[in-house]
């Protein structure tokens, strides 16, 4: 075991791998999400135009390519060697804290409903939430 990978122990290594997919995944939802012209599904082929068509046809292969580039990123796991303490702290704060952010903004947003007026803090949440769904 070389200095590198001592300084991170087996289950830091293991939860920030875990953490780093689930980011990744996230991100590929989101990306899907927003990209795949998902208003245009019901309708008819007949009433497109040709480049109505192309851009469909470009929004389903971007928004394919993109998520499934995301997923195969998130499940490729890095070797041993280059997954050391800092690789393990990096992840898990980006995953706790997208976590924090999704919580607190439905919070907000459940707060905002019942009268409770956040200004700024309510912008931010409608916009993390625009993201997710």
């Amino acid at each position: 075991m070389n200095s590198k990978t001592s300084d991170a122990s087996g289950l830091e290594r293991w939860s920030a791998t875990v953490l780093r997919s689930l980011v990744l995944l996230l991100a590929a939802y989101i990306v899907f999400h927003k990209i795949f012209p998902l208003d245009l599904l019901d309708k008819r082929l007949v009433d497109m135009t040709l480049g109505e068509l192309l851009l469909v046809v470009l929004e389903v292969l971007s928004a394919s390519t993109a998520a499934g580039y995301l997923i195969i990123k998130g499940f490729k796991y890095p070797s041993a060697a280059n997954r050391d303490r800092v690789w393990c702290e990096r992840w898990s704060g980006i995953a706790f804290g997208m976590a924090t952010i999704i919580m607190g903004s439905a919070l907000v947003t459940l707060l905002g409903r019942k009268g409770i007026n956040f200004g700024a803090a309510r912008w931010i949440a409608h916009g993390v939430l625009w993201l997710l769904f």
